[in-house]
């Protein structure tokens, strides 16, 4: 009992520090764009052999609303690359709602982690198949200054598929973006 008030207490002195340090911060809006390597992992368990490509270049537009400094809420759109299993072509693409929070590093750098919910669409000569699910990732971001930012990231995309393609073909997304702040 008396660890789990000390928890309690010492939780909510974190989030009273996190408030307070936030005080002092205005909201801003910012856009952005990433482009990087795709990876479908269990791509080739798709359909038959040869699997000629489960790797590609993708890449995406992001917009967001920063409410702290430690928190925001991020919207995108990605096109995830082309699986091509046995001969046919399967393109992914994806939006997604992501909460993002942000712990500064040293400096100008600062980490993330990003979490939430997207929407995909993967087309083939068979067909659409799109599905709901979540999203998760973390990056590293270096402040250029006030108004602009680069990052590196992974994202995850789980579970895409169904129907016709199997559950658990999981995308991975490797990217570089720029972070453009409106004030």
């Amino acid at each position: 009992m008396k660890k789990n008030c000390i928890r309690a207490l010492l939780g909510l002195a974190m989030t009273a520090i996190a408030f307070a340090a936030s005080a002092q911060f205005e909201p801003s809006l910012y856009v952005g764009a990433s482009y990087g390597k795709s990876h479908f992992t269990n791509g080739c368990s798709l359909g038959p052999a040869p699997c000629d490509k489960d790797r590609d270049t993708g890449g995406g537009f992001f917009a967001g609303l920063q409410l702290f400094s430690w928190l925001g809420l991020e919207a995108g759109w990605h096109s995830l690359g082309t699986l091509r299993v046995g001969g046919v072509d399967i393109k992914a693409k994806a939006v997604d709602l992501v909460g993002v929070l942000t712990v500064p590093v040293q400096g100008r750098f600062a980490a993330y982690l990003k979490g939430g919910v997207y929407h995909s669409d993967m087309k083939s000569d068979f067909g659409d198949v799109r599905k709901d699910a979540g999203t998760f990732g973390w990056g590293l971001q270096y402040n250029a200054g006030a108004t602009g930012a680069i990052r590196a990231e992974y994202q995850r995309f789980a579970r895409m598929g169904g129907k016709t393609l199997p559950d658990t073909t999981h995308v991975d997304m490797f990217t570089v973006g720029l972070l453009f702040r409106f004030h």
